[in-house]
């Protein structure tokens, strides 16, 4: 039975849930320098609630929050400015912690009345602070720590930032946490699994409290009629069924390509391709043959994986990414390559189902599905997910009273499981993001097929993944040998960061 971390279901047994009534939020803090800017202030509406399974938990939990009053306390959330990170892909206003009053826009409204529930509950004042770039954020957070300041309570930013920060120190161990327990479903279980080291060390969280964590996996959008006009069916089915394989992909890629300009040639710019990448393709594509860089052993050890099925899978892979002629066109510098499929030259664009937004004026109709398997025994689609575009919460040990600002995250996040994750395929369902029934469906697939490895854009796997990157297109697979000859250097960088977090 298929199930995804954050169910299709919930859009369709909440979107009958009428708004919630308007409360003004707490001040909003901007970061310029030495000055702040404060505007807003908090009156006293009583919030209806969702009737959430996890917000029963969570108030169940907290014993229904009677010993809980935080007496207004602004709670401050350092984060990356509206519109920074990879935000700009849908507007200039989004981000994922706070609005100051709901406007008609899905996910604002979502946020702004999650936001509501949880400071009505604990009875406290969500402060943003706005940190501008995905970079600043992070170097205000490692000022702070350094500084031992306290300039606010939790930070969210990029997973991959959030973990090379943890090796350095300064942040809090979710697991030594009386209350919040990371099990609890409204937590990613796919993030705690990759990045719980020594089997009880985590310190950078997501769940249904963001939604980039979704928006990081990786997806296949593909033009409904080059499809069609290529005597294919479209393969939703075999999604269904289980085939959608790495086999039947390739086939529908193979023969693909058209000069539509007539100049005897084949380009990025002015024909179609059948399947269109960026030199991230080897990297990324492993994952779908359910294979990543490290393995992780029952025991919670982790190691290099040159297993002889990655060494298969690279194989495979190589000769699909660079025997297939003009079929195949990996991009190794500039944007442009990203502009074919929204105009119509690409059967299959692989990208992060987050750039979703920049295909809503798409002529075409597009499908959405999950990356193929590897092959047809694999139990479930498997998929990249980017630790550059996942965002995820930290509490820094600055933070005064680390459980108080716990068990507000905790709250949020359970909070939102019937607000901003209904409003997530709200959005995509219902704002001509995706464009058929079948594509709705193939949603849950595609979330649950998160895949994440504690290499991917970590300062210490730099080394061992652009092996991968430089095979997208070399005119030689020298994986097997590029492998041995940089694994010491790679086992012993990995060797030091596990050791950032050991006793």
């Amino acid at each position: 039975m298929l199930i995804s971390s954050k169910k299709l279901t919930l859009w369709l047994l909440t979107m009958c849930l009428i708004a919630f009534p308007i409360v003004s939020c707490g001040e909003e803090v901007v970061i310029s320098g030495e000055d702040t800017q404060t505007s807003g202030d908090l009156d006293e509406t009583t919030v209806v609630e969702a009737g959430s399974g996890n917000l029963d938990a969570v108030k169940a939990k907290y014993g229904n929050y009677a010993d809980y009053d935080y007496e207004g306390f602004q709670f401050r959330i350092l984060s990356p400015s509206p519109g920074e990170h990879f935000y700009f892909k849908t507007s200039a206003t989004e981000n994922e912690i706070w609005y100051e009053a709901e406007n008609g826009d899905t996910l604002n409204d979502a946020i702004y009345r999650r936001n509501q529930i949880a400071q009505e509950l604990l009875n406290f004042e969500i402060v943003p602070v706005w940190g501008g770039t995905v970079d600043e954020v992070k170097t205000t957070l490692q000022k702070s720590i350094m500084a031992a300041s306290d300039e606010f309570d939790v930070v969210l930013n990029r997973l991959d930032y959030m973990t090379n920060q943890a090796a350095e120190g300064g942040l809090v161990n979710f697991y030594d946490l009386e209350k919040l327990d990371v099990s609890d479903p409204w937590w990613d279980k796919n993030i705690v699994e990759s990045f719980t080291f020594y089997k009880n060390k985590l310190y950078a969280l997501a769940g249904d409290i963001n939604y980039y964590d979704d928006y990081a996996v990786q997806a296949l959008f593909m033009n409904q009629r080059i499809c069609e006009e290529l005597g294919y069916e479209l393969p939703y089915q075999l999604v269904r069924d289980g085939k959608w394989t790495f086999d039947e992909f390739n086939k529908m890629v193979k023969g693909s390509s058209q000069d539509i300009n007539g100049d005897g040639q084949v380009t990025i710019n002015d024909d179609v391709i059948g399947y269109v990448n960026h030199n991230g393709a080897m990297l990324h594509m492993v994952f779908t043959f359910d294979q990543k860089p490290t393995i992780t052993e029952a025991d919670g050890t982790i190691t290099i994986n040159n297993s002889e099925a990655m060494i298969n899978t690279v194989d495979i892979l190589y000769r699909f990414l660079n025997e297939n002629g003009t079929d195949v066109y990996i991009n190794t510098s500039g944007i442009e390559y990203t502009l074919a499929f929204p105009e119509g030259r690409v059967l299959f664009f692989a990208e992060m189902i987050g750039a979703i937004g920049g295909y809503r004026e798409m002529v075409d109709d597009y499908s959405v599905l999950p990356m193929p398997k590897g092959d047809e025994s694999m139990p479930e689609y498997r998929a990249y997910v980017s630790n550059g575009w996942t965002t995820s919460y930290a509490i820094p040990n600055t933070n005064t009273d680390i459980e108080r600002s716990a068990t507000i995250l905790d709250t949020m996040c359970a909070a939102s499981t019937d607000t901003v994750m209904t409003a997530l395929y709200d959005v995509m369902l219902t704002s001509k993001l995706i464009r058929d029934e079948e594509s709705q469906e193939m949603l849950e697939y595609i979330f649950a097929s998160k895949c994440y490895d504690i290499s991917g854009d970590l300062a210490w796997g730099n080394g061992l993944t652009g092996i991968y990157l430089g095979l997208s297109k070399k005119s030689t697979n020298t994986f097997v040998s590029d492998m041995d000859s940089r694994l010491a250097a790679n086992e012993k960088a990995l060797e030091d960061f596990l050791a950032s977090f050991a006793d």
